[in-house]
């Protein structure tokens, strides 16, 4: 797995086949935000967006205090730039001090 900021995303060669599933996930901290506010204002907004991706098979939330979690797992392999753009929009919308998400990305994406 590789873990890069948002800016610096990379595409991973050689794990996921394209019949396999490929999981990427983004976290998105919020040093000061309790867990309900990091599930209301981060997690669920930044999942529906993803959602929106094509090739979809699950995808999973979790919030901790001070942390958003969001694991999309995706049949075959998924394109970086739409993962990137989606994930780009979903920062716009995110609360005043909560941090840059993060993509950690097992797999490979395709070009």
């Amino acid at each position: 797995m590789k873990r890069e900021t948002l800016a610096a995303i990379a595409c991973v060669a050689g794990v996921a086949s394209a019949g396999e599933p490929t999981t990427v996930t983004i976290s998105v901290p919020w040093a000061s935000a309790t867990a309900e506010q990091v599930e209301e204002s981060i997690s669920l907004p930044v999942m529906k967006l993803l959602k929106t991706l094509p090739g979809i098979e699950q995808v999973r939330v979790s919030a901790i205090q001070g942390n958003a979690n969001i694991e999309v797992t995706f049949v075959g392999v998924p394109k970086c730039e739409q993962i990137v753009e989606t994930v780009q929009v979903a920062r716009s919308t995110l609360p005043h001090g909560s941090g840059v998400p993060a993509i950690t990305q097992g797999g490979q994406c395709k070009q």
